[in-house]
Formats: structure tokens, sequence, C-alpha cells
């Protein structure tokens, strides 16, 4: 199922033997376009305290308690390390996570691999940056054609079986709130932070002029295939 990352925001977290905290936001690879990281603020159980879960640990949401259930105990995370927001998570952090939850290394290349917690890693040998995106960090960023600027980056939806990015959520306009479309993360070139940009491959007019997306309606294939032909783009198969 389809769902926005800021309909997900603030469901609670389950732990296998209870209550955890809230989702805050997600990381994610803006290269192979999935959920790497659930970002848990822990609340009560740990004040002040924010923690990676892992995309090995999430199971599907449940809509209806707005709750999603993580399979990893309370103790697990009470003894695991807190995250900085300000600084990225960098290599040696991912495999420390996935070390100490005792999941595969999620960025490494080739058959994955678990290494003896006593083995040091060579890092260097299971390829580039992870390119982590902070979906909370991205939200608000300008939408940069080559034509010039069309909107804003409002949101994301996520694929919650597969637990992948499978859309950005663009505002179109300089009115907020505009009208929204839907952008596929294959079109995005590059993510400038530092002029918080997300530059695209598409005309600007295509942008402001595509299909309408109304995050009150379940995306649908036909809904997608007219999207795609708008655009001129391969099927993107659901």
């Amino acid at each position: 199922m389809f769902l926005n990352v800021n309909r997900v925001k603030g469901f609670g977290i389950d732990a296998a033997d209870g209550d955890i905290g809230r989702v805050k936001e997600f990381y994610f690879d803006d290269k192979e376009c999935v959920i790497r990281y659930l970002v848990a603020d822990t609340g009560r159980f740990l004040p002040g305290k924010k923690v990676l879960i892992p995309r090995s640990a999430l199971r599907k949401p449940d809509l209806i308690k707005k709750r999603i259930q993580v399979d990893l105990s309370k103790e697990q995370i009470k003894n695991s390390q807190g995250i900085d927001e300000h600084r990225p998570v960098k290599r040696e952090r991912d495999f420390e996570l996935n070390q100490y939850h005792g999941w595969k290394i999620s960025w490494a290349e080739g058959p994955e691999v678990l290494l003896p917690a006593d083995v040091e890693p060579d890092l260097d040998s299971y390829g580039g940056d992870p390119h982590l995106q902070s979906t909370d960090m991205l939200t608000g960023f300008h939408i940069q054609t080559p034509e010039g600027e069309v909107g804003r980056l409002d949101d994301f939806v996520l694929d919650d079986a597969a637990w992948d990015i499978r859309y950005y959520v663009a505002e179109i306009g300089t009115r907020l709130p505009g009208r929204k479309v839907l952008m596929c993360p294959q079109w995005i070139q590059k993510i400038n932070q530092r002029e918080r940009k997300v530059l695209v491959n598409l005309a600007l007019e295509k942008i402001k002029t595509g299909p309408e997306y109304n995050q009150s309606t379940p995306i649908t294939k036909d809904y997608e295939e007219e999207m795609l032909e708008h655009y001129g783009c391969t099927r993107y198969s659901i």
C-alpha cells in the first residue's frame, strides 16, 4: 500500500514488549530509493533520545491504530546509541547499527554479509557512501528544472510493503497551498543541500501541467499510467 510520509509521522511504535515512542521521520537512500531507517522519538520511554530503527525491523503500519510494530525489544532500543540529528549517518555508524541489532549490512555490494562482532570490518570494501537523506530536512526544498523553479518538495509516498520511496510529492506554484503532482525518484538529477534545491530533468511546463495528485485518493494503476504518459516516461510498475 502507498502511504504519505506525513501521514505516518506521529504513529506510535511498538517494540516486542511495549510502546517505545513515535515516528519522527525517515532516512532514505536517494539512489536506491529505499527507506534505510525510521527515526524514533522515544518520548517518555527514553526522554530526549532519538534512535534509528533499521528497515529490516519494520512491519507494515496498522492504519486503524496508527501504530508500527518493530522486531526489537525495549532493552535493545534502550541500549542502542542515540543519534545527532545535525550530523549525517556515515557508513561506520551504519555498520555499527546493523551489527548491534544483528542485521545484515544494508549498503553492502553483492551478497549481503554479517561479520562476527569481534571482526574489524574493511569498510572501503563495501562500496560508496549510502547517500542518506532525511525526509524532514528535504521537505520544503525548491524544485529546480532546466527552465527555472517550479515549486517545492512537500512530501514523499512510500510503499509500506517494500519500505521504499515510490514518489516525491511536489507542490506547484508560489502561493501555498498549491496543486500537487508526483515525481518519480529516477527523475531527480541532484539534491543540492547548500542551496536547498532538488534538481530534476523534466521540463517546467510538464511538471506544472502534470496530473494532479490528491493525497486523500489512493494511487491507482490508471493514475500512474496517465502520469507517465504525460511525462513521456517508460512504465513505472507498481
